[in-house]
């Protein structure tokens, strides 16, 4: 006769935590989605997914490249399908706000989700960059 050992309660916790931690790793690293185009002398950048540490780099690099191209005179960033932006995130707008304040290039940060634009606000960014809602 074999005994079958019956699973307690911590058991089956244990096993669902297991389970929620391994979905909650593998939705956390999402590639950064960028997309610009040149229309006339403005720079338009679509953004999807988190801005984090790991995502800011692609998207330096694809605005850098985009600026050496043609003579552009404003950048317009648009945030709408950016759910989160870490420190990092939030340090590469000040770097572009920075960076094209010395080289007279107008940026407005565009569509900002909710979550994001608190952020902006209780680090009390929202007086130094530029944001547009419509």
């Amino acid at each position: 006769m074999s005994v079958v050992r019956r699973k307690s309660r911590a058991d089956k916790r244990k096993r669902n935590t297991n389970i929620l931690h391994k979905d909650r790793r593998a939705n956390t690293l999402q590639e950064l989605e960028i997309k610009t185009d040149v229309k006339e002398t403005n720079l338009l950048v679509w953004v999807k997914n988190p801005l984090i540490a790991t995502n800011c780099y692609p998207l330096r690099e694809a605005v850098r490249q985009a600026l050496e191209k043609a003579s552009i005179t404003r950048v317009i960033l648009n945030m709408e399908h950016v759910p989160y932006a870490d420190t990092t995130g939030i340090c590469l707008l000040i770097e572009f706000h920075r960076q094209f304040l010395k080289d007279k290039i107008t940026f407005i940060v565009y569509r900002m989700c909710p979550r994001v634009k608190e952020i902006i606000e209780i680090l009390n960014l929202n007086g130094i960059l530029t944001l547009r809602d419509h």
